[in-house]
């Protein structure tokens, strides 16, 4: 993700954003390489849950870079818990829930 693929993204209203977040295909298992829905997670998570941080990260010039820590972070997560054992619906669900909505993590 770059500066023009974010800016793409902030311009989307909030239902584009979240149907780009959360779309609606039950049979994936992973999010496809390449695709920006972990990041538009991120986004809409810190846009919708998050404004004053939105707007702070936005301002300051670092929302790019906490767009991506989380993205990142999830990825890391999943393929971690992957590697632990866990199913792959399982392990995403996981860690969007834990690194990109800031949940903590029940079991």
């Amino acid at each position: 993700m770059d500066k023009a693929e974010l800016a793409v993204l902030e311009k989307m209203s909030d239902s584009e954003l979240e149907k780009m977040a959360y779309p609606d295909r039950p049979n994936r298992l992973v999010p496809e390489s390449g695709t920006l829905e972990l990041e538009a997670k991120a986004l809409f998570f810190l846009r919708d849950c998050k404004p004053k941080e939105y707007r702070r990260l936005k301002k300051s010039g670092e929302l790019l870079e906490a767009v991506l820590e989380k993205s990142a972070g999830a990825r890391a997560e999943a393929k971690s818990l992957h590697k632990g054992g866990e199913e792959w619906p399982d392990a995403w669900n996981r860690a969007v829930r834990s690194v990109i909505l800031e949940s903590p993590d029940s079991e």
